[in-house]
């Protein structure tokens, strides 16, 4: 029987993605392949959301924990609302000019919320377009995959009211899908490919926050 989809589902969590990247490591020292390699689709929500797209551009998990502590030190200081200006500056650095449509494997949802919606709209920025027609949905992103830049996707899932200005129309994904699990399910079934055999969820948001690190 072959295999089913393998799904990686990464959480929001702010600065301590550090923690997650931490467990994405020892997964990926104990199957002695990249992360990458390790699964078929990959969402995230805010800091999962980064974390996704550092992983879909050939980012090792050592440089992402870089992004991150250099974020530490130029973005996460000072009273809140931090300075938007330089976290929209630290994704450009590390993103670029790339697309979301350059992201050839894994397929990569990533998640943000309509604030020009009333109410609020979930929103998925995607690296695909194939399979079906999610504009018939009103689920799909203002820009196709080819004309999406990343650095955008990272400053929009990450615009937490509270700590940053919106980016555009966006505010972070964590304020309607923290945990993405269902929507990348539903997504999944939404494209004909249904999973068959299990797959990996780490939960590294709000349980989190209740655990004894």
């Amino acid at each position: 029987m072959a295999a089913g989809d393998r799904i990686l589902s990464l959480d929001g969590g702010g600065i301590r993605g550090l923690i997650m990247l931490e467990i994405l490591d020892a997964i990926e020292k104990e199957a002695g392949k990249p992360i990458k390699d390790l699964f078929d689709w990959i969402g995230g929500t805010s800091t999962g959301g980064i974390v996704a797209l550092g992983i879909a551009t050939d980012k090792t998990l050592d440089t992402i924990k870089g992004i991150y502590n250099n974020m530490k030190g130029k973005v996460f200081k000072g009273k809140t609302p931090y300075d938007s200006a330089q976290i929209k500056e630290q994704c450009k650095q590390n993103f670029g000019t790339s697309v979301m449509g350059d992201i050839k494997h894994p397929k990569i949802l990533v998640t943000g919320v309509l604030g020009d919606h009333s109410p609020w709209k979930l929103h998925m920025f995607r690296s695909y377009t194939d399979g079906y027609e999610p504009e018939a949905e009103g689920f799909w992103s203002t820009q196709p995959p080819k004309k999406q830049l990343i650095w955008e996707v990272a400053r929009s899932t990450s615009a937490a009211p509270i700590f940053f200005h919106p980016y555009r129309q966006y505010f972070d994904g964590g304020l309607l899908s923290n945990n993405p699990t269902l929507d990348i399910l539903t997504e999944i079934h939404k494209f004909n490919t249904g999973p068959t055999s299990q797959g990996l969820n780490l939960i590294l948001g709000k349980r989190l926050d209740q655990a004894e690190v």
